[in-house]
């Protein structure tokens, strides 16, 4: 046991929407400029990911205050790559260092880690849970426990709150290691030998619903996935985008676990990014529409799945990006029913 602990490590699982393999690939490995197959029982490839190394801002300003020039190489980069798993009927991405950041969240199934997790972990072995409340002012909690605990412990209270990623104990599946971690993407520590083992138990966690037992009210909050009626919710922003009242009703925010990884921003920039363009600290929806004022544009929902938002971290590096829609935090009703809008994704309450 402890021969394989020591042969673990961080394993970050993504699965792409059946309808998205064809984009992917396209986009990521048919532009790679190197591709490696993997050995059996694995079906895939091995995408290293190149990034530009840049000297960081606070590397001039160090060096105002010191007596010599800085002699080692300050502009070196983090390896980082991603593994492209064909496995039964399901194509699995599985990232390290970087690389998800190259993700587009519209390739992704975007509850796969928080199913499996779910279905792994039982209600009184919980670590951690990430939750937003949509009722009233919109907030974003993080709570984590120093030791598995129940989920009644943490305060999330299931009739308001969206629970987006949860961690702990998989006691219902040991096989997954010491702990879990899901979101969109299941956050393991593994052998990398076990992965193809991994990838089953995932797939059929995913088509499970057994969670419900133990979580019968996880879902009082669940994602539309009718295609037809996102898009009438879509009109009804619209319309509140056009008359102005979503000044007043629609809420920015990062939407820092949608691949789950968490996102330190220290800044923002609209647009294309440009270490020259003006940077705000904090996203509002009248600093979006101010931004459009000034490229002659007017808000719509159809401006904000077009346009990007920067995330810059401390060094005014760009972190990640997302589509300013993917930043909406907004409620909406039709026929007696009510809609939130989260991370891209509605919800029927």
């Amino acid at each position: 046991m402890a021969g394989a602990a020591s042969n673990s490590i961080g394993l970050t699982i993504y699965l792409l929407k059946l309808d998205q393999v064809q984009t992917f690939e396209h986009a990521i490995v048919d532009a790679a400029e190197e591709v490696v197959l993997v050995n059996e029982p694995l079906n895939g490839v091995f995408l290293p990911v190149s990034r530009e190394g840049k000297r960081p801002q606070w590397v001039e300003a160090v060096s105002s205050a010191l007596q010599a020039p800085i002699a080692a190489d300050m502009e070196g980069t983090a390896p980082a790559g991603l593994l492209m798993i064909w496995h039964l009927t399901r194509t699995f991405v599985v990232t390290f260092g970087h690389a998800w950041q190259g993700l587009d969240d519209e390739w992704l199934e975007r509850d796969f880690g928080r199913r499996v997790a779910l279905n792994s972990i039982p209600r009184d072995s919980v670590k951690w849970i990430k939750s937003e409340q949509f009722l009233a002012k919109w907030h974003i909690a993080s709570e984590k426990a120093p030791r598995a605990s129940k989920v009644d412990e943490f305060g999330v209270d299931f009739q308001r709150d969206l629970v987006a990623a949860v961690g702990g104990v998989p006691t219902l599946q040991p096989s997954l290691g010491a702990s879990v971690r899901g979101g969109t993407s299941i956050r393991l520590n593994l052998p990398i030998d076990d992965l193809s083992q991994t990838l089953d138990t995932c797939s059929l966690l995913f088509d499970s619903n057994a969670y419900k037992t133990d979580w019968p009210e996880i879902d009082n909050i669940s994602p539309v996935r009718d295609v037809a009626l996102g898009g009438v919710l879509d009109g009804l922003l619209d319309v509140a985008i056009s008359t102005g009242v979503a000044k007043q009703q629609l809420s920015l925010f990062t939407p820092s676990e949608t691949k789950g990884e968490e996102v330190n921003a220290n800044a923002y920039q609209f647009g294309k990014y440009s270490q020259s363009a003006v940077t705000i600290p904090y996203l509002t929806y009248d600093l979006w529409e101010n931004h459009l004022v000034t490229k002659n544009l007017t808000p719509s929902v159809a401006q904000s799945k077009h346009m990007r938002v920067h995330v810059l971290d401390e060094h005014g590096q760009d972190a990640t990006s997302f589509r300013v829609f993917d930043c909406f935090g907004y409620e909406a009703g039709r026929n007696g029913k009510t809609y939130i809008l989260s991370s891209g994704v509605w919800y029927e309450v």
